[in-house]
């Protein structure tokens, strides 16, 4: 994610305190939303415009409640679009629906064809 981006984090315990985060240990500030039954908490985080491009290591949590941390890949300004892609198993587009069905039809009838041969001879 681009530097100066918000990242939402969430906790389900949250009983004393407000939620903090931190940035490589660094506070990062918290635009905090309680849950409705108040025991949780979502919360947004905006990464600092000034985090230097790379790996770094965010957390979030609450006193005596809900605490993780993962790391966060900051990256440069000028990154391609291709570094914003999703990776992963996309949706099959109609070509390949359709080069799977006629692939199917026919070992269908290649099959057919070789049942009724040897049944002839």
């Amino acid at each position: 994610m681009p530097a100066g981006q918000a990242v939402t984090v969430r906790g389900t315990e949250c009983p004393t305190g407000q939620p903090t985060a931190s940035l490589d240990g660094q506070r990062v500030d918290l635009a905090v939303n309680r849950g409705a039954n108040g025991k949780g908490f979502t919360a947004t985080a905006t990464i600092p415009a000034s985090a230097t491009p790379g790996r770094h290591t965010l957390w979030a949590g609450c006193d005596a409640g809900s605490a993780g941390s993962t790391t966060l890949h900051v990256l440069e300004a000028a990154e391609p679009a291709a570094a914003y892609l999703v990776f992963g198993a996309q949706p099959p587009t109609d070509l390949a629906l359709w080069a799977g069905l006629f692939s199917g039809v026919a070992v269908l009838v290649a099959s057919i064809g070789i049942t009724t041969k040897r049944r002839r001879s």
